[in-house]
Order: structure tokens, then sequence, then C-alpha cells
């Protein structure tokens, strides 16, 4: 069998002397991965677009991976903190999504936001992280963790939007929620408008958010509770770390 598509370099590592195993998001097949012999004069690069075959006797297995890279597309001088972005998407990947199963708006999304810090280099640590917090909510909706905060779940009114239910992931008025804040998360204004003037501590609340539903789907979808999010760990700590100034 040959599987011919183009897409992501989402991982490698060395798997034997000669050989690397390599993890792509395809365009066409979802999570990809196969082997692939070590070339010390053409590196993979995290992210970097390619057209690949893979050749494999069925899906059980690994199988070869033939690769061509499209350098044009590739930005090898990238800023520290998109590469550290970029590095928890493949984390999520890999922890989160199954093998030779497509998912076009995952695939879409992936690629929406590494285009995004491509062309918005110059942009502050704090935008950065409300691009990734928004995609993580779209990656937790393509896997079957979404939240719903267009309407109240109560009311079904749109207006004075404030709480997120920790427990349906739903949107309450501030009406309904207040009583209840202790319990609750706060809605954050980004999530309703993505233009409206961002607050760090806004940030904050939304990494709680996802944080708290990523945890809740790797649960659910009996992940091994030892598979660390151990960049998306280090994107919070240069939060921190940017908001004491």
């Amino acid at each position: 069998m040959i599987i011919r598509d183009s897409g992501f370099i989402i991982s490698q590592k060395k798997f034997s002397e000669n050989l690397i195993l390599i993890n792509i998001l395809s365009k066409n097949h979802g999570l990809i991965k196969g082997l692939s012999r070590i070339q010390k004069k053409k590196k993979l690069m995290l992210f970097e677009n390619v057209e690949f075959n893979l050749r494999v006797k069925n899906l059980d297995n690994l199988g070869f991976l033939n690769i061509e890279t499209n350098y044009n597309l590739f930005d090898f001088n990238e800023e520290f903190f998109s590469l550290l972005i970029k590095a928890s998407i493949s984390e999520l990947c890999i922890m989160f999504l199954p093998t030779n199963e497509k998912n076009a708006n995952i695939y879409n999304d992936v690629s929406k936001i590494i285009h995004y810090l491509s062309e918005n280099s110059s942009l502050s640590i704090l935008e950065k992280c409300k691009e990734y917090i928004l995609f993580e909510v779209k990656f937790l909706e393509n896997i079957g963790y979404g939240l719903s905060y267009s309407k109240c779940v109560v009311t079904g009114s749109t207006k004075n939007l404030k709480y997120i239910s920790p427990k349906t992931g739903c949107a309450v008025t501030g009406e309904e929620g207040d009583p209840y804040k202790s319990k609750l998360f706060k809605l954050p204004n980004f999530f309703l408008n993505k233009k409206s003037l961002l607050h760090s501590v806004e940030l904050d609340e939304g990494f709680r958010i996802t944080t708290y539903f990523l945890n809740k789907a790797k649960n659910g979808m009996s992940i091994n509770s030892n598979k660390k999010m151990i960049f998306r760990k280090e994107i919070l700590n240069k939060l921190i770390e940017k908001q004491k100034f």
C-alpha cells in the first residue's frame, strides 16, 4: 500500500542507528507515523511543510516514508515563543489524535495558526497566547470536548455572558452564575469577541479553562497520565514571566 499526501512534520526521534521515527499531520490521512533513513545533510524541521509517500503493508504496521521538503514555506529564523507554540501544538496532536484518521478541521486549524505565527512574528507574547488559546478551544471541539459559549445554557440569552461551567463547558449569564461564581470559570472577553481589548488576566483565565478541559479529555480518552504537556507548561511560564514586568 502506498499513501501519498502532504502535511506538517510534528515530531521525529531516533528509532535505530540509521532510522528515525517521524510523525506527520497530513492533509488527507490525519496523523501518519513512519520510518525514514537518517540524512545528515537534510534535517527536517518542526512543522516544515512536506510532500510524502508512505509505503506500508497495512496501517497497523510502521511503513517507510519518502519525504520531499518545501523549504520556501519554512522560516529558519523564527522567534522562540512561536517555536514554543508549535512544539505545544505538536504535543497535543500526538497525545490526542489517532493515527490514520482524517480530521480536516484540525489540519486546517493547525495550518492557520502556523501561517499566523509566520506572518505576525513581531506580535507580543500576549497576542500570540490569545491565538494559541483560541486554537486550543477549537482543538477541544474537534476531539469531542467542545465549549459552548454563544448563549446561556439556562436562559438562552446571548447577553451578559460571564461564566463557563466546568461540568458542562457551557456559558451562563452573570445573573444566573453570580451565586455560584466560586465554582465557575470566568468567561474571557476575547472568547466572545476576538478583537476586544486584551487584558493579561483574561489569558490566565483562558488557560485555566483549556487546561481543565484538556485534562478532562485525557481522562475521558484514557490517555496515560504520565504523558505531560511539557511545552504547554513552558508557554504558561513565559506568560507568567511577561506579566511580572
